[in-house]
């Protein structure tokens, strides 16, 4: 049953929570704050305005908080327009304060959404102003700790906005990672779920195939003979079982290997070359002539001894199935590889369409690191497996 992704609830990483703080604007619960600072700047300078009946100041710091109200679409602008407001406080220095307060708001907006030579120029600019705005219009010394202190404050505005944007780049660097990373792993996972399912294709084809042959010959043969010659029927049901017991063999070796939590070739019983006598004496019990020769082998892989055994099985199922009853087979060794070579003629006008049982042979033995050839002509059908040869040493 597959679960309701409706109802799902995928876990929260470390980033994703750390995410959560971060709205998508860049800064804006800071910039909130700052959007309050400038208001209430605003509001001061409007009561000292009206309880001293002049309005220079209040029309001053009005344009500074339009201008802070823009920062966000356009820092630059708004930043530049900072700096010559902090130097027009010299026809009003009692709005000097409040001009000032946006002013940094305006620098802050600068540094966090650009990079550059505009984000570093326009904040040193405006420490310059502020300073000698201290030294002309305030009445400071040059070297008094508040006149001093007017740079350091643009630089520390300045500062908290480059390490706000930093800080969302990081975030937002290790976001990208995080689902290229994740990316990969599902496209790794659905590689291995493609092969996975090739292989058991391949496991349940080979495996079933050749003893339902098997099993559909000698059921046939008991139908004949279960009137007339009811000790050869006996004999046929007797092969219908053996092949029936080694489906279910088959078919529970594989239900093993879906069972396991390790790697599925570990578990189970892996067919090999030793196998191959067997399937020859079930094949010729069908009624098909085989013309075997076995040479000994150098060392053989896991996989490639796999290879071979199911190579055998398929072949001679299909001469069987398609085949007039005869077939040849080579195994041998040939200038360091392992050379299988199966032949057969079959009857004239027999579909010979391909199913799923070469390409696995394909599979299996390019798997293996080996290849496969087969030829059609004349009314006979070639299948050569040729595999490399391991050390024995190697081997165990």
């Amino acid at each position: 049953m597959m679960p309701n992704r409706t109802q799902s609830t995928p876990s929260q990483s470390p980033l994703d929570a750390a995410d959560m703080t971060l709205t998508p604007r860049p800064g804006s619960r800071w910039e909130v704050a700052l959007d309050a600072a400038a208001v209430l700047a605003f509001l001061s300078e409007l009561m000292r305005g009206a309880a001293a009946g002049t309005y220079e100041g209040v029309i001053l710091v009005a344009a500074m908080l339009i201008a802070a109200a823009g920062r966000r679409k356009f820092p630059a602008s708004a930043a530049a327009a900072a700096i010559i407001a902090s130097g027009l406080v010299a026809g009003v220095p009692g709005a000097a304060i409040p001009v000032w307060v946006i002013a940094q708001v305006c620098i802050f907006s600068l540094t966090l959404r650009r990079s550059g030579v505009a984000s570093v120029a326009l904040p040193v600019l405006h420490a310059c102003t502020l300073y000698v705005g201290g030294l002309v219009f305030l009445r400071l010394e040059p070297f008094d700790v508040v006149s001093l202190s007017l740079p350091v404050w643009t630089a520390a505005a300045a500062s908290a906005g480059y390490a706000l944007r930093s800080h969302n780049e990081t975030i937002s660097a290790l976001r990208d990672k995080v689902a290229a990373s994740a990316a990969a792993k599902d496209s790794e996972i659905q590689r291995r779920l493609g092969e996975e399912r090739i292989r058991i294709a391949r496991d349940l084809h080979d495996a079933v195939a050749h003893n339902i042959a098997i099993i559909n010959v000698h059921s046939g043969a008991a139908e004949k003979a279960l009137d007339q010659d009811r000790e050869r029927a006996k004999e046929s049901l007797e092969q219908v079982r053996s092949a029936s017991r080694n489906v279910l063999r088959e078919l529970q070796d594989i239900l093993l290997i879906l069972r396991s939590a390790g790697h599925g070739d570990d578990a189970g019983p892996i067919p090999s070359v030793e196998g191959i006598p067997a399937l020859l004496e079930s094949s010729r019990e069908l009624g098909l002539a085989i013309d075997a020769t076995i040479e000994p082998l150098p060392g053989v892989s896991p996989a490639g001894e796999a290879a071979l055994y199911r190579a055998v099985q398929e072949a001679l199922t299909n001469a069987h199935r398609h085949g007039n009853g005869r077939a040849q087979l080579v195994l041998d060794s040939q200038g360091g590889s392992i050379v299988l070579t199966i032949s057969n003629t079959y009857r004239p006008g027999r579909d010979r369409q391909g199913g799923y049982g070469l390409i696995g042979m394909r599979e299996r033995a390019e798997s293996a690191g080996g290849d496969l050839y087969t030829q059609d002509e004349n009314g006979t059908f070639l299948l050569r497996v040729t595999l490399p040869a391991i050390k024995t040493k190697e081997r165990k």
